[in-house]
């Protein structure tokens, strides 16, 4: 692999290769924790839970902790690769065995969650979790994608979004610049495309 920090510049090859990689690792991680632990930290159910959600789904009528961690990159656009790797790396560097590693993972993102409601009014419905969410999605679309759908834009739209709609920004996103290829669209028209593929659908 070339590096360890997760770049738009890897191949979808390589991308896939790192998730199979990882998504065992963290298996086997997450199976000695559970096995191992008499009480469950929630905050490492909530990492798990996200790891599941971009793997092949959480299973409702299983709990968490018996479940196994999916690939589903089978039909996965590269931005799609791209957030399920870089969310494979940062559950990778947690400390998951002690309660220190825990409150200082939950805090950091705490912390920068209270900042990015702070700053937007607009959005303060927006749920921790949400936030998350929104995060891995703006990591995976990449700065020149942010930067030619505006970050705000994305970020109401995502805001706006009910339900499993929600995790469709990045590929819807990443459907738009397929079609729009060439057009020389502006922010607006490219917003205004984004916010019927998610909003009004």
């Amino acid at each position: 692999m070339k590096t360890d920090i997760i770049s738009d510049k890897w191949t979808t090859r390589e991308l896939r290769a790192y998730i199979r990689e990882e998504t065992r690792n963290l298996n086997n991680r997450f199976n000695e924790y559970y096995i191992s632990s008499t009480e469950v930290n929630p905050v490492v159910d909530a990492l798990k839970e996200k790891l599941l959600e971009l793997g092949t789904g959480i299973k409702p009528d299983k709990e968490i902790s018996e479940q196994q961690i999916g690939l589903g990159l089978t039909y996965k656009t590269k931005p799609e690769l791209l957030q399920q790797a870089r969310l494979l790396y940062e559950a990778k560097k947690v400390d998951i065995y002690t309660d220190e590693g825990i409150k200082e993972y939950n805090n950091k993102e705490r912390q920068q969650y209270d900042t990015f409601i702070q700053n937007r009014p607009g959005l303060s419905k927006m749920t921790f979790e949400e936030y998350h969410d929104l995060v891995e999605a703006f990591g995976a679309m990449g700065s020149h994608v942010l930067e030619e759908f505006g970050y705000e834009e994305l970020a109401v739209i995502y805001n706006d979004a009910k339900g499993v709609k929600k995790l469709d920004l990045v590929s819807a996103v990443a459907d738009i610049k397929r079609e729009t290829k060439g057009q020389g669209l502006n922010q607006k028209q490219l917003i205004d495309k984004l916010r019927d593929a998610i909003i009004n659908d």
